[in-house]
């Protein structure tokens, strides 16, 4: 990795003084002046690099700066001073190398920190010091930050909203072209209206915190540009607070609730909570004005939104009242759960998902297309056969709803291994021939069984996966996903396209091939944690006989078998039964039953049964924590983990929702603690967020420094910061650098 030696610069925007080097390839602004153990938190916790100063002797003079990762790092015997990362945001990163004529006298302290928020839960700087010597980060990383729920005097403070064209072009039009009409305020004050997209750019440059409803995602897209990093910044400097992300963490959608039309609405899956963090429905929910007029019958009026006339008073006070509502909905929601360490985290992440949309990911149009074409050649064959072997009508829009048309399917997928049996049913028992549960009856079936599937579903008007690439491409030629974190363990949620449902098993895997690298030069590379939800349990429940299934060279799916079935059966054929028991692995984490447990594997449930108590019976301390977890979900109606974000829990159902949450959201946080770590510019190659999966479009030129860098940042050791459990290793796998998302998969 490209290590430069450090010269003098100088901050363009403070004029102070700074070490700049490359560190591992990475331009590197670093302040001059050594930290202290207290400085030290405050610069992790504000989201700056830390980096230790290899002296030259010979020299006397500097030698080279290396990232220091508290905890991690190991530092040479005898100490050595640890610096900052300059703390002028964006600005930083125009640090250049000076001669003394162009030195300007300093304005004030190169590293501002009295501005970044202290953390009140530390003490003092032992709490967060190992005996030797080394920073415990993840207990700075977890530390509540409890910010003042007004802000402090002297403090600028600016909310704004915008209205633009509609939203489904904010990746095709440039933000001159896109925006239309800004309003802001400053504090208390009255709302100022522009049609000029700089001044809204300047009040957003000026101002130390920026509120605004669902500005990770949208607005300040829509003001910097999609190739801007300037948002990410901004909430690197903790100067983004946006009310949409806060509300989901504490004003989060109940099962049912009555809109301001008086219409109930029912909230049973993540994506029907959409409408509840609207800004008006928070607004009608916290008890403010909302909206004053209706957008939507004014862009109907005048035949699109690009097209209302923005001298038009209605336009103009609905774009003063939202900017009042947002302050209102802000002030509520601040009062209901002033800010933490956790709620400020979470602004950040919603500004790194930000990113990872702006960065889009590139589709080879021509390959999906073709794709496309093939699957629906296929289909028609499939039709024509449907219709001539087993009399599948031809007449209509659905012919899968006719008796004649369910008999056909039937037999077509009788005579490929396929019983009624095994379908999924309709909620009157019938069998269902649509969507993802018929692909999953038929895909340990065989390759004719998998395509007849597929032909079925697309009958029924289920669109193949490369069409839904393809629907959402832009003029970039990319997929701009929008990632959300609705679900209660905050696990992420990714759309336009739904990029979860993209296999890598079997013949479907060929569906990822149509993602590309961003450029010609580059690849794409995937890595993944390897069982981090068990890893997750293993580090809360501190049960050391469960930790054992990590072990090198240990398969914990023969470990499961053995549970299931006995060694003298599975040593028959172990294969087999491996094979069998992975779906039993996964679903342990969440708490299933026998009857769960063998509707999801096909199992006997008397199997299962037996499983389950042997599980017990071996893992006494996994047990024990889910036990524990299930009463506090009781006790609570909520469950709160190790990094602070509180789950609502269903009391009926805290038996297995009380560890599953705890197991699905801590591997979330692991994996948003790692993409906190890594630096901005890698964080710009982020093309896709899968679960517990990262997927980087990368330079070929710095593969090696850009891949050991992410594996650095996303590698660490877990356990509870309250001692209750065990230190627990969470590694990471890479697949093969490739040219499609198909290849690159591990």
């Amino acid at each position: 990795m490209l290590t430069t030696k450090p010269v003098l610069g100088q901050c363009p925007r403070c004029q102070g003084l700074c070490y700049v080097c490359d560190v591992d390839a990475i331009y590197t602004a670093a302040d001059m002046v050594p930290l202290d153990q207290a400085a030290q938190i405050q610069a992790v916790v504000a989201g700056r690099d830390l980096y230790w100063l290899e002296p030259n002797p010979d020299a006397g003079r500097p030698k080279k700066l290396h990232l220091y990762v508290p905890g991690r790092t190991s530092l040479p015997i005898g100490g050595v001073d640890i610096l900052g990362g300059h703390g002028c945001g964006a600005e930083a990163r125009s640090v250049r190398p000076w001669t003394r004529a162009q030195v300007v006298p300093p304005k004030g302290p190169a590293a501002p920190l009295e501005s970044s928020p202290a953390p009140s839960a530390i003490q003092s700087p032992s709490e967060v010091w190992r005996p030797d010597g080394s920073m415990d980060f993840e207990a700075v990383a977890r530390s509540a930050i409890q910010l003042p729920s007004e802000v402090p005097p002297g403090a600028s403070v600016l909310t704004f909203d915008i209205e633009t064209h509609s939203s489904e072009f904010l990746w095709d039009m440039s933000p001159e072209e896109f925006f239309r009409l800004g309003g802001y305020a400053w504090g208390e004050g009255e709302v100022v209206l522009t049609e000029d997209l700089e001044e809204i750019r300047e009040q957003i440059r000026l101002a130390d915190l920026v509120v605004g409803h669902n500005i990770h995602s949208f607005d300040l897209t829509a003001v910097f540009g999609v190739g801007s990093t300037y948002p990410l910044e901004m909430a690197r400097d903790g100067r983004v607070y946006d009310t949409w992300t806060h509300a989901t963490l504490h004003h989060p959608a109940p099962h049912a609730y009555e809109d301001r039309a008086g219409r109930t609405r029912y909230v049973t899956k993540p994506e029907q909570a959409m409408h509840w963090f609207s800004l008006d429905n928070q607004a009608y929910h916290l008890n403010v004005a909302g909206k004053s007029h209706d957008l939507k019958a004014l862009a109907k009026e005048f035949g699109g939104f690009g097209n209302i006339p923005v001298d038009d008073p209605r336009f103009r006070d609905y774009l003063v009242q939202d900017v009042t509502a947002s302050r209102q909905v802000a002030d509520k929601l601040l009062r209901r759960a002033p800010l933490s360490g956790y709620s400020i985290r979470e602004q950040l992440n919603a500004a790194i998902d930000a990113q990872n949309s702006r960065n889009g990911w590139r589709v080879d149009f021509e390959n999906a297309t073709a794709r496309v074409k093939g699957l629906d050649d296929k289909k028609n064959a499939y039709l024509e056969m449907l219709s001539e072997k087993f009399g599948l009508p031809t007449e209509g829009k659905a012919p899968l709803r006719t008796k004649a048309g369910k008999e056909a399917v039937l037999a077509a997928l009788e005579s490929v291994g396929v019983t009624e049996a095994d379908l999924p049913k309709t909620a009157k028992g019938a069998p269902s021939f649509g969507g993802d549960g018929l692909l999953e009856a038929v895909e340990d079936k065989g390759e004719e069984a998998r395509e007849l599937g597929k032909a079925i579903a697309a009958i029924g008007g289920m669109r193949p996966l490369a069409q839904s690439a393809l629907d959402c491409v832009h003029a970039d030629g990319k997929v701009h996903p929008s990632i959300t974190t609705l679900q209660r363990s905050g696990r992420k949620s990714t759309t336009k396209p739904g990029l979860t449902v993209w296999t890598s098993r079997g013949a479907g895997s060929v569906e990822k091939s149509y993602f590309i690298p961003n450029a010609e030069d580059e690849v794409l590379v995937e890595f993944d944690y390897s069982q981090a939800d068990a890893r997750i349990v293993a580090a809360y429940s501190g049960d050391s006989k469960f930790a054992e299934r990590f072990a090198p060279g240990t398969d914990m799916h023969m470990i499961t078998a053995y549970l299931i079935w006995g060694r003298d059966v599975v040593d028959a054929d172990p294969a087999f039964y491996r094979q069998e028991a992975k779906a039993v692995t996964h679903a342990s984490a969440y708490r299933a039953g026998p009857g769960t447990l063998a509707r999801t594997t096909g199992r006997p449930e008397a199997e299962m049964r037996r499983y389950n108590a042997n599980y017990a019976s071996e893992y006494k301390g996994v047990t024990a924590w889910q036990d524990r977890t299930t009463r506090e979900g009781e006790r609570n109606s909520a469950v709160v983990n190790s990094w602070g974000r509180r789950m609502v829990v269903d009391k009926d159902r805290a038996y297995t929702q009380s560890p599953a949450l705890y197991g699905q959201s801590g591997t979330r946080e692991i994996v948003v603690d790692a993409l906190i770590r890594m630096p901005n510019e890698v964080l710009c190659m982020l093309v896709a967020q899968v679960h517990d999966a990262l997927v980087f479009s990368i330079p070929e030129a710095r593969l090696a420094e850009v891949t050991g860098t992410i594996k650095r940042c996303m590698e660490t050791t877990w356990g509870p910061p309250d001692g209750s459990g065990q230190q627990i290793h969470f590694p990471v796998g890479m697949g093969n650098p490739a040219k499609n998302w198909e290849d690159a998969g591990h």
